[in-house]
């Protein structure tokens, strides 16, 4: 079996002289409860390693599977960026002729992120450190979700032609406007789900770096309020506009940049801890515990 790191155990759950547990703890894989086992030993009801479950919540010793899934889906995310900014610059050069397949090319792009979105904040089967990423994890789903059918409501109601022009156009500033908060308050969220992941791998410089651009996109969003709010305040504002605009968007764009990194460097550790995990879950790569030495008996008279 694999040297236990003692900074990966659970504190308190073994004894550190006979190596058995001393608690009531779950096992990860089918919830049998492994008080008296040997760490080094499987679990008795599905012989899965007992030390998966003394270890915390650390990605290497949780299912595979479900970190397969949260790989899956980060790379899922990472993708529908690329595809999207890609499809964006292609649309502009395009011009006229690309409106007619533009909302379809929306919702598709929506649709799919929803479901790495999903597949990439599943709740881990066993429960262990979902006390603490169960809110962020719920608001990425909601919010995502809710920004999904906006933007694909935004695409689809105006190819009906149920209302009239100033209708319509109504109804897109309010939609356009209610999808783009939506989509702020999910990615704001997401990097503290990042930050989650990456202290389960563990990787101290991502969950660093996301904590660091969630801050810089709350104070960026910040900004730009004020900066509409000074714009439309000020005497001229279109050349007011474009001096605040413009350093603003730059910083955006790099931001940007830095965040579609992050979420590539998540995906490939996730993918790594989920190789580990598998090898972790492997039992032929667990031995059993050694023998217990016999006990022993006061001789006796011949």
């Amino acid at each position: 079996m694999p040297a236990i790191n003692p900074a990966h155990r659970l504190p308190n759950v073994v004894d550190p002289a006979t190596d058995t547990v001393v608690v009531d703890l779950e096992c990860r894989r089918c919830g049998y409860n492994l008080r008296t086992q040997h760490e080094q030993g499987v679990c008795p009801e599905c012989g899965s390693p007992v030390g998966l479950s003394t270890r915390g919540n650390f990605l290497q010793y949780a299912n595979p599977e479900w970190v397969a899934k949260v790989a899956k889906g980060l790379r899922i995310v990472f993708w529908m960026i690329i595809v999207g900014i890609a499809i964006q610059i292609g649309l502009v050069f395009l011009g006229f002729a690309a409106r007619a397949i533009a909302p379809i090319i929306a919702i598709v792009i929506t649709v799919v992120e929803v479901v790495g979105v999903w597949l990439m904040t599943e709740p881990d089967p066993s429960g262990i450190g979902e006390e603490k990423n169960v809110s962020a994890r719920r608001i990425v789903r909601t919010t995502t979700v809710f920004a999904a059918v906006v933007v694909c409501g935004g695409n689809i109601i105006p190819q009906l032609g149920w209302f009239t022009a100033a209708t319509l156009g109504s109804m897109v500033v309010v939609l356009t406007v209610a999808a783009r908060l939506s989509q702020v308050v999910a990615y704001v969220v997401r990097y503290s789900y990042f930050a989650i992941i990456a202290r389960r791998i563990p990787n101290g410089d991502l969950a660093n770096r996301s904590r660091m651009l969630q801050k810089a996109t709350i104070i960026f969003i910040a900004v730009l309020i004020v900066a509409v709010v000074i714009a439309e305040l000020a005497g001229n504002a279109l050349d007011f506009g474009i001096i605040l605009f413009l350093p603003i968007g730059i910083g955006w764009i790099i931001f940007g940049i830095m965040t579609i990194f992050l979420i590539y460097r998540l995906q490939v550790a996730v993918t790594n801890e989920a190789n580990a995990a598998r090898v972790n879950w492997a039992a032929d790569t667990y031995q059993s515990p050694p023998p217990m030495p016999p006990t022993a008996q006061p001789p006796t008279d011949a």
